[in-house]
Order: C-alpha cells, then structure tokens, then sequence
C-alpha cells in the first residue's frame, strides 16, 4: 500500500522514528514501508530487549526495499573479579554491585566466565570450584581435589567443549594445566614447565590455537609472555603443546610485558608493557607484535587487561606497582577513544 508515508510506488521512504518503540512494533512498522527489518544483538548500556538505534538513522530517506538494521540490546556484561579474598559481581556497565558469587573464610581468586556466561570458576584457597550462574543459590561444586594449589584461571573461549587452562603451584614451581569439565567433575592433566613460573594471568587465543600467560624464569628473572601452539585447537591435552617459551622483549632487565591479550576478532592484541619508570603502560598492537615494533602507545596506565567479548571494550587493572600490589582499580574504557577511560569505583 502506499498510504502511511510511502510517497506513492516506487519512491523513497523515510526510516520510521523509534520513539520507544518495542523491537517488533518497529520491525512491523518497517516492513509495512517496502523496507527490510534485520535485528542485531549488541552490548549496550539500555536494558535487554531495548530497541535503541537503526541503520540508516531515523527519517533517512532510502529506497523501498532497503534493508534498515535495528540494533537490540543484549544488556550489558556483567564484570566477575575477586578484591584478593572474595568474588565479587558487578553491573559492568557502572561498576554497581551484584551479589556475590563466593563471600568465605577462604582466600577466594581468579574467577572465569564460562563463554556463553552460564557458569564460574575460581579458586577458593587454591582448590577449582564452579558456581552455576542459571541457580547462583546452588553452593558451587568443587572440581578439583582439596590440597592441590590452581592459580589463574582461563576458561577456553568455544562452546564447544569445557576447558580451563590454569598454573598448578608446587613449592619449586608452576605448571601449565588443562582442566575438562563434564557433569561428573573435572580431568586435569598438565604440561611440566621446569623453566618458567607461571602467574598473574593466562589468555587463549580466540581460535584456541595458542595460549599466552606472564611467567619468568626464576634462574635468570627475565620475565615476559609464555606461548604454547597447538594444531589442535582448545585442546586439554596438553602433549598437543608446543614447549612454552617466552616470546616477548627480555633485553632489558626489569622491563617487559606484564600481559598481552588478543581481540575476540584474532586481528589485533592489547599489551601491557612495563617502562624503564616501572609503570605499566598500554599498547595496542598487530596480533603477534610481541616485540611492539609497530604498535601503539595509548596513553593509558595499566597492569592486566581483558577484552569484551564484541572487542569493542577492554578493563585494565590500575596500580602504581603493578608486580607488587595484589589489587588496582578496575577502569573501563572504549578501544576506539582509549582516553574516555571510566572508573567502575571497583578495586580487584
């Protein structure tokens, strides 16, 4: 029909005003104008199931059969990180907090998310423990033995299988680990690393290919981003591993990266890299710049640094001595405008 702003046959129409409008309602509204509705989910800071933006914008004006695409949010992330005795939850859009996932006795540390976000996994002095997020009343089970010390956790990003990868502690020295859950508990084999000392932090790559975590060696103290391969991608076997060897710049003593994080698209990886002022400082950098030849200072201060999901976000962990202190201030900022940094108020 061309009644209800269509301009007769054949002419252009305008992209209809959201105004509040319930995702549906529009896509109707749209349809109705000669033009193709096509929904997108995305992090945004409105509430789920909010219709906020369309593409091309409101009262554009676009021939019929034009594809206009209604951006929906999926809400917001929620930001799981422990203040070096409990884990804590909270809105990762403000910082606001949400109930806590492990409030105990126990030193409890290093939380992961599951990638579709149902499930977490810490350490509650040392032993691995999973709290179902679908029933956060559940006490979470525990996945490894009593007695046994994991450090740093990293949940492989594929839904395809169940993987930590994760630092077992003995008193001389830390290995390499992969965990797989199932409903029975977990498997637990690891790599013997005699060299390095695996801490602070352990990041896969998006294609489950490569495994990157801080380690150092304790004979010489040079310190910098351990890489193990695989051609079998997120594999728990940890013979399909390459020997872990350090891969970033150890030339000058008490300088190097602290942490090298890839972006969930593979292209692109955030560094941190301590200067000869003994700050961490932020680098974006090529995927496999581990000597940060080409890569970018962003002007922003940090100690560790993990991507959102969508790669259009990261937080830093802020300390002024980022080897010595256990905590910082958790700071939000966008990649595309790294000096729009926010501050959740949060310390962890």
């Amino acid at each position: 029909g061309d009644e209800g702003g269509g301009g007769g046959e054949g002419g252009p129409v305008k992209v209809p005003e959201i105004a509040g409008a319930e995702q549906d309602a529009y896509a109707q509204k749209v349809a109705d104008l000669g033009l193709v509705p096509k929904v997108k989910k995305v992090f945004d800071e409105s509430d789920a199931g909010t219709l906020f933006r369309v593409d091309p914008k409101e009262n554009t004006e676009v021939e019929p059969g034009s594809a206009v695409t209604l951006f929906v949010s999926g809400g917001f992330p929620q930001l799981a990180f422990d203040n070096g005795k409990d884990i804590l939850l909270a809105n990762g859009t403000d910082g606001k907090p949400l109930d806590p996932i492990a409030k105990g006795a126990q030193d409890e540390h290093d939380p992961t998310w599951s990638p579709d976000g149902s499930a977490i996994a810490f350490t509650s002095d040392g032993q691995v423990f999973l709290s179902n997020r679908a029933k956060p009343e559940d006490p979470p089970r525990p996945l490894s033995a009593e007695g046994e010390t994991y450090s740093d956790l990293a949940w492989a990003p594929t839904t395809d299988a169940n993987v930590l990868a994760m630092a077992k502690k003995t008193d001389s020295a830390s290995d390499l680990c992969f965990g797989r859950i199932d409903a029975k508990g977990m498997e637990t084999r690891c790599k013997d690393e005699p060299e390095t000392v695996i801490e602070r932090k352990i990041n896969w790559a998006p294609d489950g290919k490569s495994i990157l975590a801080f380690g150092f060696n304790p004979e010489t103290t040079q310190f910098g981003m351990v890489q193990w391969k695989t051609k079998k991608p997120f594999s728990s076997n940890p013979d399909d591993y390459s020997k872990g060897e350090i891969v970033t710049d150890t030339s000058k003593p008490g300088e190097g990266v602290l942490d090298a994080a890839i972006s969930p698209d593979g292209k692109r990886m955030a560094v941190v890299n301590r200067g000869p002022n003994g700050r961490g400082e932020l680098f974006m950098a090529k995927r496999g710049d581990f000597l940060l030849a080409d890569a970018k200072r962003l002007g922003v201060r940090a100690c560790k640094v993990i991507w959102r999901p969508d790669g259009q976000d990261l937080v830093v962990v802020q300390a002024d001595d980022c080897v010595g202190a256990q905590t910082g201030d958790l700071v939000r900022l966008p990649v595309a405008d790294p000096k729009e940094q926010q501050q959740l108020k949060l310390g962890g």
